[in-house]
């Protein structure tokens, strides 16, 4: 969970287009994978201190955590297509309004988005005919039919990406990137999420594991306390 909130945040420019949608559940994943490490940390020194109330405090945290972690899955798996819905939405009015409208920063965005996962428009490199600068019924002779120079494969040169969509998917493949960044994007989200919902599935067994393992050591530990007057 740390892991892939730091990558979110980590990632720089390629995601800032999507910060606002991303920060939240970043920091939330952050927030969820540090306390679950410190509660391991609480569980380790309780055991071994052998304290039977905090051992219950820690069945109650390592509970409570369990539960945040079925709730966050839960909210992540029904709540996929509208994130991917609004990073749609997000990219088509990046493109339409692409060096029209002054924007610059949201345009730095749009490129850094093209440049970092290799990707080109929303879901395909044809969704720049949205754009009326680069649509092939453009005033411009140089930008008409063409994509900004952040979708170009290698040099990216001022004219690289001029009229490519003019000719052929496979020969303007060989010059600009035609996969969508919201599909490439996808791709590597769902390759980390997949990662992520292994480890969980694994911490998941370790939290159940704990919580046996704290109640035998309650268990002992009371029976015992309970046979030291006897001794005495």
């Amino acid at each position: 969970m740390i892991c892939l909130g730091a990558w979110t945040v980590a990632k720089g420019a390629g995601l800032k287009l999507f910060d606002q949608l991303l920060n939240e559940p970043s920091y939330m994943l952050i927030g969820t994978g540090v306390a679950m490490v410190l509660v391991g940390v609480y569980g380790c020194v309780v055991s071994v201190k052998v304290d039977a109330w905090a051992l219950r405090i820690f069945m109650i945290v390592v509970i409570a955590l369990f539960i945040v972690q079925v709730v966050l899955g839960g909210i992540g798996f029904f709540l996929l297509d509208d994130i991917q819905d609004e990073m749609s939405d997000i990219v088509r009015k990046a493109v339409v309004y692409y060096r029209l409208d002054n924007n610059f920063d949201r345009d730095e965005d749009m490129n850094a988005l093209q440049i970092e996962f290799k990707c080109c428009g929303g879901h395909s490199f044809s969704d720049w005919e949205a754009n009326i600068l680069y649509s092939c019924n453009s005033s411009s002779a140089l930008a008409r039919c063409g994509v900004p120079k952040s979708c170009c494969r290698g040099t990216r040169d001022a004219q690289c990406g001029y009229a490519v969509r003019e000719a052929t998917e496979q020969y303007t493949e060989m010059f600009v990137y035609t996969e969508g960044c919201i599909v490439a994007l996808l791709k590597v989200l769902k390759t980390h999420v997949s990662i992520v919902a292994g480890l969980a599935f694994s911490v998941s067994i370790l939290e159940i594991i704990c919580l046996i393992l704290a109640n035998i050591i309650i268990r002992n530990t009371v029976y015992h306390r309970k046979l030291l007057p006897s001794v005495n």
